[in-house]
């Protein structure tokens, strides 16, 4: 209980999209905010899976044990540019996902999940 996962203002060295799996994480953003609990079937940081990523906030342990499944950026990177499907584009998707997190106010701007319009990427795979 306690232990952090990522601080605000941090640049991950290893940078990894966090999904939980059991127990509860804690995540603040700032002073002005309540804290959010993150629990099992959420994930925090996707971020780092399309673009250098510096964290919001501050994640931590909130259980006496938590289980989190980590993706490394690095390797999903590696295979998703030698992946060719025509039903997911990740260029395309990267585009909208930093396009959208950018059109955000700064306030707003979180390593949780945010309102990203998926729709947007299929809309323009199919013109």
């Amino acid at each position: 209980k306690g232990d952090i996962l990522f601080r605000r203002g941090e640049t991950p060295m290893d940078p990894q999209m966090i999904f939980v799996c059991g127990g509860q994480l804690i995540y603040h953003m700032t002073e002005d905010n309540l804290p959010q609990m993150v629990e099992d079937g959420m994930w925090a940081g996707e971020g780092v899976l399309w673009t250098n990523w510096v964290y919001h906030g501050t994640m931590r342990v909130a259980s006496a044990q938590a289980h989190v499944l980590s993706l490394s950026a690095t390797i999903f990177q590696d295979l998703a540019v030698k992946s060719h499907s025509k039903e997911f584009n990740s260029y395309q998707y990267a585009e909208q996902f930093i396009k959208q997190f950018n059109d955000l106010a700064p306030r707003d701007r979180t390593d949780l999940k945010f309102d990203f319009n998926f729709q947007t990427v299929y809309t323009q795979r199919t013109r």
